[in-house]
């Protein structure tokens, strides 16, 4: 009797709990706003927006033992690639733990990468990685990205494993189908100032050729050591298509027109160029490539000088929209790259694919009422000096050593999202220049 009494009493007794539970949630879950539990975490809430996508991307952050990937794809980074695919969890092949990247590139150059928030390096000496290329790929190629998504340069792997005796070999290569450790100094992927990057937001993998490769356990170390720095040999770029090579010279001035004659003379390298839904031209990334940008160059100016060039840009979700001046190649130019509605301005040069930041402006004015229309942005080159404009107004000029002498004019876009809107191209001119630039 007694035992059944107890019984009885504890199921009363959780039914009544059970029930005063249920009535105290929806009662909170009636009168709460949608915000309220992710005001609780810290994070604001929009109506259809997600809450947590700018906290995931944004920001910095301290890596577990200096690892930037081992086994998965870390949280608050995300994955992209050109030309390329990319299993971050492959458990076909792995050097530690269940699983590895497998990157299998396209087509010559194909890149598989992450990005993420600023990662501090200023107490790391080297980055370390395991790599297992099968024949086909040959070498493998790393980059350093910086704050703004930019190449601190790329680097062999093939250059630095332990079978490339001969340092001074034009050819570095992996050994196929087998792992090997990598380990390659910080300072080899140096800034414009000269010095090891202080932070990085990613990382990238491309493959000297289409193929296969699996990476595994990158880590950032404080390994010291020096290696002498690889630079890409000029007949790497003699195997990308020349879109000059079959083009007739076109005169300066010249405007562009969104007709198709006038589209032909454009060759895109990669991303989307093209006509949108209301018949203007658009450029950003290739949602259907996944690439993260674009970048598409006049076939007729390959012997213009000295000119200026003008364009008039409608902003999408991209965040870069740069001008290209002397573009000889895709690894020899200079640009002008404009972030979002033209709030900051940066001159580039690009030299045998090696990209450095040459200045940067401060925050720039844009308009209060619809910034991201008929923003005037211009470069205009003299010699071997390029500066970059806002409005008419010059923004940024300096000398460039290892300016190409001659080369068209180009486009890029660059935004981490491959299915950001594009930016839409409202009118392009360029002019010769016959008197230097004032600047």
């Amino acid at each position: 009797m007694i035992t059944g009494f107890w019984k009885i009493t504890w199921i009363v007794f959780a039914t009544i709990a059970l029930g005063g539970l249920t009535f105290s949630l929806s009662l909170f879950y009636a009168h709460a706003e949608p915000g309220d539990l992710l005001a609780a975490l810290g994070v604001s809430y929009q109506e259809g927006k997600d809450p947590f996508q700018g906290a995931l991307l944004s920001g910095s952050m301290t890596l577990q033992s200096g690892y930037l990937y081992q086994d998965a794809l870390p949280l608050r980074f995300s994955s992209w690639s050109w030309q390329a695919s990319a299993d971050w969890r492959s458990g076909e092949e792995k050097k530690d733990g269940p699983a590895a990247l497998k990157a299998t590139f396209a087509m010559v150059g194909g890149s598989v990468g992450m990005q993420g928030p600023v990662i501090d390096t200023s107490h790391f000496s080297s980055i370390s990685l395991a790599v297992r290329p099968d024949k086909a790929a040959g070498d493998v190629y790393l980059d350093l990205y910086d704050a703004n998504g930019n190449s601190l340069g790329r680097q062999s792997l093939g250059w630095y494993a332990a079978s490339s005796t001969d340092a001074t070999q034009a050819t570095p290569s992996l050994v196929a189908d087998e792992w090997q450790t990598i380990v390659i100094p910080l300072a080899n992927f140096a800034t414009s100032a000269g010095k090891p990057p202080s932070s990085i937001t990613g990382f990238s993998v491309s493959g000297k050729n289409p193929g296969t490769a699996y990476i595994d356990d990158v880590r950032l170390t404080t390994q010291s050591l020096s290696h002498a720095i690889w630079v890409m040999p000029p007949e790497v770029y003699g195997q990308v298509f020349n879109p000059f090579a079959t083009s007739s010279p076109v005169s300066l001035p010249y405007t562009f027109s969104p007709s198709a004659s006038s589209m032909q003379k454009w060759y895109s390298y990669f991303g989307d160029f093209g006509g949108g839904a209301s018949g203007q031209i658009e450029a950003g990334p290739s949602p259907a490539a996944r690439t993260t940008g674009s970048m598409t160059v006049f076939r007729g100016g390959h012997d213009w000088v000295d000119y200026h060039t003008e364009a008039v840009v409608n902003w999408g979700q991209v965040s870069v929209f740069s001008l290209l001046v002397r573009f000889a190649d895709d690894g020899d130019f200079a640009s002008c790259a404009f972030s979002r509605y033209g709030e900051t301005v940066q001159l580039y040069t690009v030299s045998k694919g090696k990209s450095v930041l040459v200045s940067q402006s401060p925050p720039l004015a844009v308009k209060d009422y619809e910034p991201w229309k008929d923003v005037h942005v211009g470069a205009g080159v003299v010699g071997s000096r390029v500066s970059c404009f806002i409005d008419g107004q010059v923004q940024l000029s300096g000398g460039l050593p290892d300016l190409p002498s001659s080369g068209s004019v180009g486009l890029e876009t660059w935004d981490p999202n491959p299915d950001a809107a594009p930016d839409t191209l409202t009118s392009l001119e360029v002019v010769p220049i016959i008197n230097t630039i004032n600047n």
